[in-house]
């Protein structure tokens, strides 16, 4: 999901190069494999012994991935039968924009994003616009972010008033988005959403859990769980990268975003790179992410809003 700005196919052949070309090729030609079977859906599970592809008819939460690599497939080969395919796929896709899940920052970042940045293409570019205004719409102004959606993909709790560190991915959709259009109700609700969901998740020593529920009328968090690990205050992997991803993608766009205000401070504690101040504007303390014993507590707060 990285942000590709030159054409990697003119870099010199060094010898570092040339591992990774060989590592690409292989990619690529996987891509060309599962394109060559002409799948009745979105690839999405593997099979391992049989190397054929379960797909899922509208994407489910991994179809923009496919979309994805369509397009950085193109980027790196020139190729225009992956640009075809890609902008066919995404077509497809874009029946989703407007449903009730979080995860559409999955489908319309990789599946769209990626896309109006490597071509310029009009179809992603709108795409994208038309996924983040979505998204906007969902927001939550109690509880400060994006909840799950009611028709969100592979939650045990799914709903209105709960939330997720997977969707954090919607910031940086967004974000995109109010570069492009300048609206600045997006950028200003990507960021309350990405500065709500460390709230949310991420715990004094930097480790990511995985839901939350929250009171729909004073969006205080009820209570932290996590679906996929071994106990609800357990650490889920993925959701550690999704949170990587989420903020490494979000601060790349807040650099390039509409004029920003002053950057807040940032603070250097462990792995992850979190935003730190001690009182919000209104003079009173923003939430604290849990703590465990003998950890220092993390005080997150979002940068003033953009009028």
């Amino acid at each position: 999901m990285s942000e590709v700005t030159t054409d990697d196919r003119n870099l010199p052949r060094s010898a570092d190069r040339q591992v990774w070309d060989k590592a690409l090729d292989r990619m690529v030609g996987r891509i060309r494999r599962a394109l060559a079977t002409d799948p009745d859906g979105f690839p999405h599970i593997g099979d391992p012994k049989s190397g054929a592809w379960i797909t899922s008819p509208d994407g489910f939460w991994t179809g923009g991935f496919w979309v994805g690599m369509l397009w950085l497939a193109h980027h790196y080969t020139g190729e225009e039968v992956f640009r075809r395919a890609a902008e066919h796929w995404l077509k497809r896709l874009s029946v989703r924009v407007d449903s009730r899940t979080v995860f559409r920052g999955f489908l319309f970042y990789p599946g769209a994003v990626v896309g109006a940045e490597l071509t310029g293409s009009e179809l992603p570019h709108d795409i994208a616009i038309r996924a983040a205004r979505s998204l906007a719409r969902d927001y939550s102004s109690v509880a400060g972010l994006i909840p799950l959606g009611r028709e969100a993909e592979e939650a045990h709790t799914v709903g209105d008033n709960d939330a997720n560190i997977d969707g954090l991915i919607a910031s940086p959709l967004m974000l995109w988005a109010a570069k492009q259009t300048g609206e600045a109700d997006l950028r200003n609700k990507a960021l309350s959403h990405a500065y709500r969901s460390a709230e949310f998740f991420v715990q004094a020593d930097n480790s990511v859990i995985q839901s939350a529920s929250f009171d729909p009328a004073t969006g205080r968090v009820l209570r932290r769980y996590t679906h996929k690990g071994f106990a609800d205050d357990s650490i889920w992997t993925r959701a550690q990268a999704w949170a990587m991803l989420g903020y490494t993608l979000s601060a790349r766009k807040l650099r390039t975003s509409l004029a920003s205000p002053a950057r807040p401070k940032r603070s250097r504690r462990g792995g992850l790179q979190t935003f730190r101040t001690t009182r919000s504007r209104s003079g009173t303390s923003p939430p604290r992410a849990p703590q465990r014993p003998g950890a220092t507590p993390l005080v997150l707060q979002s940068p003033p809003p953009l009028s």
